[in-house]
């Protein structure tokens, strides 16, 4: 029986104590449940110093080249696949209407999204810089998210992610510092990786800048809202027009000094939403928190 493809990291001992890191992907043929084979064979595994795990993409060559950095950590995977997937569904519609000819629907259509997968991981190929020894900040803050693809599919996924850049629409769904990077791979030159390794260090500093509060009893942000505005003029006649938002637009308008309070929306393991913010406007954020429905302006 053909199972699938999993993705083994094995890293070989060392009397250095030091060692080089391989990834592959290798494809199990077995009439056993292969959770059940792995089990059987963990201790022949650890002592290889090595780690299995099914890849979410069951393909033996994918790309692992495309990263986004400058994104908040730590957020529900599940939820951050939905948020990355509702932005490209909206980037295709937007590049499909105002760009057929550049963009046929066919391929470029929210319908038509490429497979991944996204994760959180460290950035390959930047230079390597030993942790000193009373370093605070967590290697977990050191991670970028990985967007993982079928290799046929690199550049479409590259492509749709950096217009979704270029058009705004990054901004909205995961902040107003992600950026979008292609790794050079293990042939960059030292310029390249330079470059790469200062982008992971960009990217950590935003994470280390932002905190997260759950919006109490907020439950879905994308529902389209129409809002009427009634205004009197010196005459007393009443003038009114509608405009409609989702309340991620909404919220996303809301400033304290000048700085957007919310930077990302995302749910939760619980299904609650859960706002990203910027550490100067904590105190903003918490009130927001803490009574989400009086404290929503338009």
């Amino acid at each position: 029986m053909n199972d699938g493809t999993s993705s083994n990291t094995i890293t070989p001992p060392s009397k250095a104590g030091k060692g080089r890191l391989f990834k592959f992907s290798i494809k199990l043929a077995t009439m056993e449940e292969p959770s059940k084979l792995l089990q059987a064979t963990a201790l022949q595994l650890q002592r290889l110093d090595a780690t299995v795990e099914k890849k979410k993409i069951q393909a033996l060559k994918t790309s692992r080249a495309v990263s986004l950095l400058g994104c908040p950590l730590n957020l529900y995977d599940q939820g951050r696949t939905e948020l990355i997937r509702k932005m490209l569904e909206v980037g295709g519609q937007v590049m499909v209407s105002k760009h057929p000819a550049k963009y046929p629907s066919w391929q470029y259509g929210p319908d038509a999204i490429p497979e991944f997968a996204d994760y959180e991981d460290y950035l390959e190929n930047t230079p390597f810089v030993p942790r000193e020894a009373d370093e605070k900040v967590s290697s977990w803050q050191k991670k970028v998210i990985i967007v993982e693809c079928n290799e046929g599919d690199e550049e479409e996924i590259l492509t749709r992610l950096n217009y979704c850049l270029k058009s705004g629409l990054m901004r909205k769904y995961l902040g107003e510092n992600c950026f979008v990077v292609k790794n050079p791979g293990y042939g960059a030159s030292r310029a390249e990786k330079t470059l790469l390794g200062d982008s992971a260090a960009l990217s950590g500093s935003y994470v280390l800048s932002v905190g997260r509060v759950v919006l109490r009893d907020l439950v879905e942000v994308d529902t389209v809202h129409s809002l009427e505005l009634m205004e009197e003029d010196d005459e007393g006649e009443v003038d009114s027009r509608v405009v409609r938002r989702t309340l991620r637009e909404i919220i996303q308008g809301m400033k304290e000094n000048g700085i957007r309070v919310s930077q990302v929306l995302c749910h939760d393991a619980n299904g609650a939403v859960e706002m990203v913010y910027p550490n100067y406007v904590e105190g903003r954020a918490t009130e927001l928190a803490g009574n989400f429905a009086a404290e929503l302006r338009f």
